[in-house]
């Protein structure tokens, strides 16, 4: 099913015109030449570090790291420079005078993606900035500009046209090659109860007990972001695509359109909207790893220790913990990076090691050497390599919603080179996630919000029914069960 292949989808954007006056005066205090490209690069930049939407991604690859407090470095952000260069004047034009009216620099900090090593005889590639965190003083203005009840415009980002909730379609599932589902394409909420909300998080501020301020501070300022929409808008634009240009493109899932969507909110702001809703919500359990052992069970390949696992997930993940050195809670991103075949190194691309493990090399030694995580990384490397070979179409990976991936990509100097297991894969059992949550959601017609793995809808269903579902299309169309198990919860 293919609904509106047009390339003029509606992308709503929230503009406050008092921000974009201010920030215009501070470029004039600079240059006269290109101030408005400027000015709306620099509020796009404010945004991205206000609502901490691309965190510096290594703030503690160096020991040398000099910003005190815990707050700054969850607060630190980085740049493309290749980006800040096409922005402010080439490569001949400094960057950071501009960053500096809005941004402390940490100059000591060394822990940055510098895009590349550098090659004999050519020049380093440019990657992202070293860390930059908005100074205390701009972080006040915005939150005057943001926690305002003021009506703000909003405007396609498209065409750059003024838009109301009117000019949104009538299903918000706008542009998709397979999908049946009809969502609302704009989600209303209690503006009493939401202020009611942000006064308990503004009270809660102080409160050095419990949740930790910085993040505290980060719910509040989404909320502040609900708010303006809801002012402004009506309401939270609900409008998905799985492809932009051709609908063989992408990997299935529908992801939201537009600057704000529900579908990206943090699961603690999405839980403060949607209380008293009565809403349920409803996700996939260990989504991909259930997926891996029923295509290992239907293609013949053995999984006895990933069956284990599946079975008592939560008492091996306890088990585990302290035998390998990494806490509870971080177990479910270690099992994820055997799942998509991650390397146990120290390599500084390996997210297991520098994020989840913060360079602990005796935790990687554990992992490496423990029995039974080295046998459910077999067991996986075994289902990968036969789920790869099944979904190859000359030089293609074909998942079960018809998208395509092609297995070589062209490197910077021209040669083709292989794409990774690990994205192959991806790209196969994200086809497989985007049809269940499809096939399970077919007929209903209350659902309000898709995210990846789930959805919430107005009414209760019952699980095992869903469950038994999948099994019975599964069944029929590929030969074999999907065995997903789905867990449910109501917001009252």
């Amino acid at each position: 099913m293919e609904i509106d292949q047009t390339d003029d989808l509606p992308s709503p954007t929230l503009k406050i015109p008092e921000l974009h006056i201010w920030v215009e005066r501070q470029v004039r205090s600079l240059t006269r030449q290109g101030v408005q490209k400027k000015t709306e690069k620099l509020v796009w930049m404010l945004s991205q570090s206000y609502f901490r939407l691309y965190p510096h991604k290594r703030p503690l690859s160096s020991p040398r790291i000099t910003i005190p407090g815990r707050d700054q470095f969850f607060w630190g952000t980085s740049f493309h420079v290749k980006d800040l260069l096409k922005s402010f004047g080439g490569s001949h034009g400094n960057y950071k005078q501009y960053l500096i009216l809005f941004w402390d620099f940490v100059p000591d900090n060394t822990g940055y993606d510098d895009g590349g090593k550098k090659k004999k005889g050519k020049k380093k590639r440019p990657g992202l900035t070293k860390v930059y965190v908005l100074k205390k003083r701009i972080s006040k203005i915005l939150d005057g500009f943001w926690s305002s009840c003021t009506s703000e415009d909003v405007i396609d980002k498209n065409t750059d046209q003024r838009i109301t909730s009117k000019d949104l379609p009538i299903n918000g599932i706008c542009r998709t090659s397979y999908s049946t589902l009809t969502v609302p394409s704009l989600i209303t909420f209690d503006r009493d109860r939401l202020d009611e909300s942000i006064c308990t998080e503004e009270t809660q501020l102080t409160d050095p007990s419990g949740f930790p301020r910085y993040k505290r501070i980060q719910t509040l300022r989404s909320l502040y972001q609900v708010r303006k929409w809801i002012i402004s808008f009506g309401g939270i634009p609900n409008l998905y695509q799985d492809y932009k240009q051709t609908p063989t493109e992408k990997n299935g899932r529908l992801y939201g359109i537009g600057e704000l969507h529900l579908q990206r909110l943090k699961r603690d702001v999405r839980r403060i909207m949607y209380q008293g809703t009565g809403w349920w919500d409803y996700d996939f359990i260990s989504c991909h790893l259930n997926i891996v052992q029923s295509l290992g069970r239907g293609y013949g390949v053995d999984t006895l220790v990933l069956d284990e696992y599946l079975r008592k997930r939560k008492y091996y993940n306890k088990r585990l913990s302290p035998e390998i050195g990494v806490p509870v809670d971080k177990m479910k991103r270690v099992v994820n990076s055997f799942l998509y075949g991650q390397p146990v190194s120290t390599s500084l691309y390996n997210s297991l090691y520098n994020k989840t493990l913060r360079r602990d090399k005796e935790s990687l030694n554990r992992i490496r050497d423990h029995g039974f995580l080295t046998c459910l990384r077999c067991d996986l490397r075994n289902v990968r390599d036969e789920v790869i070979r099944r979904h190859t179409q000359g030089d293609e990976i074909v998942n079960v919603l018809e998208k395509r991936r092609s297995i070589y990509k062209v490197s910077n100097t021209g040669k083709l080179k292989k794409v990774s297991d690990r994205k192959l894969f991806s790209h196969i059992l994200t086809g497989y996630e985007g049809w269940s949550l499809n096939t399970v959601c077919q007929d209903f017609t209350d659902v309000k919000v898709l995210l990846y793995d789930g959805w919430v809808c107005e009414n209760q269903r019952d699980v095992s029914e869903l469950e038994q579902r999948i099994i019975q299309y599964s069944t029929v169309k590929f030969g074999f069960p999907l065995r997903l198990r789905i867990k449910s919860e109501q917001y009252v």
